[in-house]
């Protein structure tokens, strides 16, 4: 009973576009109601309630909450928070932790200075501290470099920001006179540009425009809040002046400036930009609850400056902005000591004509290139969230240009179901998705099948002579039909299952399987994939250097070094180096060291699971020793330069009220100065006569 179909499919973004659809979002996945990113809020943090610091210089203990000036974003959403003492504090909000990093007293920058965080860096521009840009590292406070001139010209640093591969963008006045001696400047005017650091601390570039600058003079501290930066994408940065309303954009071929529209309602402040090339900004301006209702939101514009919406979850002061790599918007209010975080979600966007969570799709004409075809059943691959819902209803006919179709009574969420009444040349279809608030159907494939056949007639012919139980009958055959025909279909197209490029889920472990590869949870999908992929290549390199290494960087993302013995067996003969060598490697001709960063460790989990790979891949009776490398430098340690460390301009060591170790840590012996064998730079710490 092998029934013969021919059918309509609808599979493909392609297929998708010959219909017309009004508020659908059309991809290769399929059909859903069209959606839109728009923010909620997810937490509001009171800093009151983190910063409980109990004073003892009274009789009666008191709680005392310090003024927090800048905040910053870390890793894995840790708040870094500078109090009006210089104080420096770091909270992780969702594990609620708190813990000081610097303590008043350190001068390595003052309460004014603006901070930025990175992974595990801090960086610091201060107007006023000794150090104008510096960066340190979050975990154990060392210093990686700091820059106070260029090129002669004293920074004064008014607005910053970090990029993801680790570049400082600074805005700085290049107009500053020359101080008086035992001097400040106080007062500029003049070009204003943004210079770019790199991750030793090098200038790499200056960006400038004749239009930017300041035509006054100004005090420098009128100037620490005026300026903001972001970046919108890879090279291409904004600035924006608060005073004049300027959006200043910077890109690697030109200079441009956007003026902000003047709204004497705005105070504008805070500035930060999304993945989508969006600018957002706050504001700032003082009102009287008790007199008037607040109207202050954050407001959306477009990299040319106009603006495009507001974000209506959040109502209330700003004074700075942040946006993560997920797009996580933290907002500080300053003047109540408040930090609200916005989490976008997928929202469901309305109809135009109906206002409406709904969307609607007509298809194109199905032409059966026959007349009077009965047209069979239709069959929906879709997936329905609770709250949702798929409607179809159908229409045939003869005629391609019927004037007013009558659809047939809609079909609610069906998966297959016969046509009923549908005998034309050409089939339509209409089909209503209704959405919630979060959640949209999706249809993510379809089927109409013809000409009409069923295992009715099979059957002896005194079951077709009554209409009425014909059709019951045929309805009721129908569902072994369909039984019996998604068998045939995964029989024919079973072969699918075993191509690693389109199955997914289980099939994936299972197939991992097939070759030896336990289903554990630590692969991800696409890291088995890929693991299942070359796995010819990687048995034929088991036990190599080349395959460890390949087994290695396909779970980490990285490939690792891989320290040898023979690599190091001379440094072993040496008898002041052995004890050192064998602490960092081993004296065991067997053992081989696999180093890897430690950003793509980033826990015990995944260290274990690291060794659990070199140990089944490594060569009989040898053993593999994994190196975590941290991302510092200490001496006798595993420290490389160019992978872990890297140099900065050093500076001499002075144990004063200046300098604490672990910060200022370059060590000299200042009597073997000038001394063959010893210190021999020229013009450094040594001079011919």
């Amino acid at each position: 009973m092998n029934e013969t179909f021919s059918f309509f499919s609808f599979n493909k973004s392609t297929d998708w576009e010959k219909g017309t659809a009004t508020n659908l979002q059309i991809t290769n996945e399929g059909l859903s109601v069209s959606q839109t990113e728009k923010y909620g809020i997810q937490r509001v943090i009171l800093l009151a309630d983190i910063f409980r610091i109990i004073n003892r210089t009274s009789e009666n203990d008191s709680e005392r909450v310090p003024m927090i000036n800048e905040f910053a974003v870390g890793r894995n959403g840790k708040l870094y928070l500078l109090d009006e003492q210089a104080n420096l504090w770091m909270y992780d909000y969702q594990n609620e932790n708190r813990e000081i990093l610097f303590t008043s007293g350190h001068e390595l920058f003052t309460h004014h200075a603006m901070i930025a965080a990175l992974d595990h860096t801090l960086y610091f521009a201060d107007a006023w501290g000794e150090r104008k840009i510096a960066a340190y590292s979050a975990v154990n406070g060392q210093g990686f470099w700091h820059l106070n001139e260029w090129n002669e010209l004293t920074l004064i640093p008014l607005a910053f920001t970090v990029d993801e591969q680790q570049i400082v963008y600074v805005v700085i006045p290049l107009d500053i006179p020359s101080p008086k001696d035992g001097e400040k400047v106080t007062d500029i005017s003049g070009r204003i540009g943004v210079i770019c650091i790199n991750h030793a601390g090098h200038v790499m570039r200056l960006y400038e425009s004749t239009e930017f600058r300041l035509i006054h003079s100004h005090k420098i501290s009128h100037l620490l809040h005026r300026f903001a930066i972001t970046i919108i994408s890879e090279n291409h940065l904004v600035v924006f002046d608060e005073e004049t309303n300027e959006l200043y954009a910077f890109t690697e071929t030109a200079e441009t400036n956007h003026p902000i529209a003047n709204d004497t309602a705005i105070q504008f402040s805070g500035f930060a930009a999304d993945s989508y090339r969006h600018i957002y900004m706050g504001n700032r301006r003082h009102i009287d609850i008790e007199q008037e209702e607040d109207e202050r939101f954050v407001l959306k514009y477009n990299a040319a400056g106009e603006k495009i919406g507001q974000i209506a979850c959040f109502r209330g002061r700003v004074d700075k902005i942040l946006i993560d790599r997920n797009n996580k918007m933290y907002l500080f209010n300053r003047e109540e000591a408040m930090l609200t975080i916005l989490q976008p979600q997928q929202r469901t966007m309305e109809h135009e004509s109906t206002q409406l969570l709904q969307a609607v799709y007509y298809s194109s004409a199905m032409d059966s290139q026959a007349t009077e075809t009965v047209w069979h059943k239709l069959f929906l691959d879709a997936h329905i969230p609770e709250e949702t819902q798929i409607r179809i209803a159908y229409f045939a006919s003869d005629i391609k240009n019927h004037p007013f179709p009558a659809w047939s009574v809609p079909i609610i969420n069906p998966k297959d179901a016969l046509f009923f009444e549908a005998k034309g040349q050409y089939l339509w279809l209409k089909i209503e998705f209704h959405a919630s608030e979060q959640k949209t159907p999706l249809l993510r494939k379809l089927r109409a099948y013809y000409p009409r056949s069923s295992y009715l007639s099979y059957l002896p012919a005194v079951y077709q002579d009554d209409k009425k139980s014909q059709q019951f009958l045929e309805r009721y055959l129908s569902l072994f039909g369909t039984f019996f025909q998604e068998m045939e279909e995964e029989i024919e197209s079973v072969s699918k299952y075993f191509d690693v490029d389109t199955v997914s889920g289980d099939f994936v472990q299972w197939l991992g399987t097939w070759i030896g590869i336990p289903a554990d949870e630590v692969w991800s999908e696409t890291q088995l994939k890929e693991l299942i992929r070359r796995s010819p290549e990687l048995y034929q390199e088991r036990g190599t250097k080349q395959g460890i290494e390949k087994m290695v960087e396909i779970y980490t993302g990285e490939r690792p070094f891989i320290v040898e013995y023979f690599q190091y067996k001379t440094m072993l003969e040496v008898p002041e180096l052995k004890p050192l060598v064998t602490q960092l490697y081993s004296a065991n001709p067997y053992t081989f060291c696999v180093l890897v960063q430690q950003q793509v460790m980033e826990n015990e989990k995944q260290r274990l699971f690291v060794q659990k790979i070199l140990d089944e891949q490594k060569p009989a009776f040898t053993e593999a020793k994994l190196i975590v490398l941290l991302p510092w430098m200490y001496m006798d340690m595993h420290t490389y330069l160019g992978i872990n460390t890297y140099l900065s301009e050093p500076t001499w060591l002075s144990l004063d009220h200046k300098s604490t170790l672990p910060y200022d840590t370059l060590l000299t012996d200042e009597e073997n100065n000038h001394r063959l064998g010893f210190h021999t730079r020229i013009e450094l710490d040594s001079e011919l006569e």
